[in-house]
């Protein structure tokens, strides 16, 4: 939904409605279309007819399956035609360097649909950067920060009409409290990073080390970098299947 993609709808439902009937847990069928739809549709804006038409043939495939095999057999059926589903996808799933194309012009605009896109983005960032999983975070008390900001502090030296093409991109983002957002403001990076530098999020937090290392040197090519670096571990790690 937040993807905006119902080509999987027919599959999904197939799954939940047989549920019971399946004897094998689907949750990694789960994880796999949803990798898959952020990579294929959601970044990279692909066919979507080629797709419905696989995930079709396997809710029917499974339909089949439920009602001419012997419940001692289905799980191993089943998981076979998981396995099946599976390959298929990988054979669908666009090149890193088709999926970088699409992924460095991933930006911020004024809607709740992309807020929310881009929170899931940073979200899937941030937990990459986890070394434990114990610690879980409400993103609905997070915020959306811009680095560079939309209407920058005199000191930034920077006119609006001079950021326009690069100020929303995702590579000028990070996640905040809603405290620490409201605290940074549109100051210069030497005054935003002491709020910055407060957050316990993995993905501010290596922004900050980032920011350290270039003495606060923040502009459209660094800006440009660091959504380069998100679309490998985006394709390689995050969302990989």
């Amino acid at each position: 939904r937040l993807m905006g993609v119902s080509q999987c709808h027919v599959l999904l439902m197939c799954i939940l409605r047989n549920l019971k009937k399946l004897d094998t847990d689907p949750t990694r069928i789960f994880k796999l279309i949803e990798r898959f739809t952020f990579q294929y549709s959601a970044v990279c804006k692909l066919p979507g007819n080629k797709v419905e038409k696989i995930y079709s043939k396997f809710a029917l495939k499974i339909e089949k399956t439920l009602n001419d095999t012997t419940k001692k057999k289905i799980s191993g059926k089943i998981n076979s035609i998981f396995s099946e589903l599976e390959k298929e996808l990988k054979d669908e799933r666009p090149s890193f360097e088709t999926f970088k194309e699409s992924f460095i012009n991933i930006s911020y605009k004024n809607s709740e649909q992309s807020r929310k896109m881009i929170k899931y983005v940073l979200k899937g960032i941030d937990t990459s950067y986890r070394k434990t999983p114990e610690e879980k975070i409400d993103f609905n008390n997070v915020n959306i920060e811009h680095i560079l900001p939309q209407n920058p502090h005199r000191d930034w030296k920077l006119k609006k009409k001079e950021i326009k093409g690069y100020v929303n991109k995702l590579g000028n983002l990070t996640l905040l409290s809603k405290k620490l957002n409201s605290k940074v403001q549109n100051h210069v990076i030497k005054e935003k990073i002491k709020s910055l530098g407060e957050s316990r999020l993995p993905v501010t937090v290596q922004l900050v080390k980032e920011l350290n290392t270039l003495k606060n040197k923040w502009n459209e090519s660094e800006i440009t970098k660091r959504q380069v670096g998100f679309s490998k571990l985006a394709y390689n790690k995050i969302w990989d299947f």
